[in-house]
Parts: structure tokens; C-alpha cells; sequence
């Protein structure tokens, strides 16, 4: 896992990557997968208040033939994928922070991160495009595993305190 690491630039020997995780993984949950754009462009955002916005102004959107009820799934497949990011972040700063706290190596570190901001990446991109009932699991196992690699990165934390 090494190699693979230093390969996409972040198994350097001594260099932590945290603040690289914390902002990107911070900017995906917040930024990436908001769905203030997407609606905007669909015509179904209202700025006084964008969280109700889309369930004032989305079913109405698709009646009037503005959005197909495809893309206004999609769109509330991407805002549920949006809350659970966002929900998500603070279990992975409180594993990736308390791992370097109790002083668990660099690589393990940086391990963390790339398994946690990969298995999101994964989650999200599910989310939005899987709409089969059946193959929707790979969205659940994909949430399982970052939720796994911020488990593995207390209990890594927790032995180095032992």
C-alpha cells in the first residue's frame, strides 16, 4: 500500500498529509456534492431559504416539464448524499485527529485518509447514479468502508495510547 501511496504522491516517508485530508474531504462534503448549482441550473433555488427550496419547488418543476422526474430524484439522491458527507466529516477529523494525537505513524496516517476520501468519493458518485434498488448496496458497502477506515483509525490510535 506503500508504493501506491508515494505513487499518487502522498506515501512520502515523514510527510502527514491531515490538513491535505481534512480540507478536501471538508470541501467534497461542503462544496462538491451541494446541490446549490444543480438547482440554480434547474431553475428550482430560492436564496432565503435554499434548504426548502428544492421541496417547495421541485415536484412543481417536474409537472411543469422544467425537470424530468429523473433528474429531480437525482437531485435528491445528490442532497442525501450531500447531508451524509456532511454528517460523515466530523467521525473521520475526530479519527484522522486523534490518530495523530496518539503519535500512530505517518503511513498509517496517510492510509486513513486516502482509504476515508476514496471510499466518499465512491459513495457519492453511488449515490447520484445507482438507481436500482438491487445494485444500491454498493452505495452502503462503499459508506461502510470509510466508517470502517475511521474505526480502524481510532482503534490504531487507541493501541498506541495502550
Amino acid at each position: 500500500m506503500t508504493s501506491l501511496l508515494s505513487n499518487i504522491g502522498l506515501g512520502i516517508p515523514g510527510i502527514n498529509n491531515t490538513s491535505i485530508f481534512l480540507i478536501a474531504n471538508w470541501l467534497y462534503a461542503y462544496g462538491i456534492l451541494s446541490t446549490r448549482v444543480v438547482k440554480q441550473q434547474a431553475g428550482i433555488d430560492d436564496n432565503r431559504n435554499p434548504r426548502l427550496a428544492f421541496a417547495k419547488y421541485g415536484e412543481r418543476a417536474v409537472s411543469e416539464g422544467k425537470i424530468t422526474r429523473r433528474q429531480f430524484e437525482r437531485i435528491q439522491r445528490l442532497q442525501s448524499a450531500h447531508e451524509n458527507a456532511v454528517e460523515g466529516y466530523t467521525f473521520f477529523v475526530a479519527a484522522i485527529l486523534f490518530a495523530n494525537i496518539a503519535k500512530v505513524d505517518t503511513a498509517t496516517i496517510n492510509l486513513i485518509g486516502v482509504w476515508y476520501s476514496l471510499s466518499r468519493i465512491a459513495y457519492g458518485l453511488a449515490y447520484y447514479y445507482i438507481e436500482d434498488k438491487s445494485l444500491s448496496y454498493v452505495r452502503s458497502a462503499c459508506w461502510w468502508s470509510g466508517n470502517w477506515s475511521c474505526i480502524m483509525g481510532i482503534w490504531w490510535a487507541g493501541r498506541n495510547l495502550a
